[in-house]
């Protein structure tokens, strides 16, 4: 019971992700799903490479527009 009250009295802070850990995030994806794409034999590396390449830069070239708006 005391455990629970002293955890009920902490506040929850939101965390705010940085640009980088965004891209992070969304490179380990692009990834991850871009192995598994490959391992079926749907499409080659070197496709699955442009692509998480482009969608980075997109998503950088973004992100600064939005950050600078």
């Amino acid at each position: 019971m005391e455990i629970k009250l002293t955890l009920l009295k902490h506040k929850i802070t939101k965390m705010k992700l940085t640009k980088e850990q965004v891209l992070g995030i969304i490179r380990h994806t692009l990834t991850f799903v871009g192995g598994i794409v490959v391992a079926k034999g749907l499409i080659d590396e070197a496709v699955v490479t442009e692509i998480i390449g482009g969608v980075l830069t997109l998503t950088g070239a973004i992100w600064s527009i939005v950050a600078k708006a």
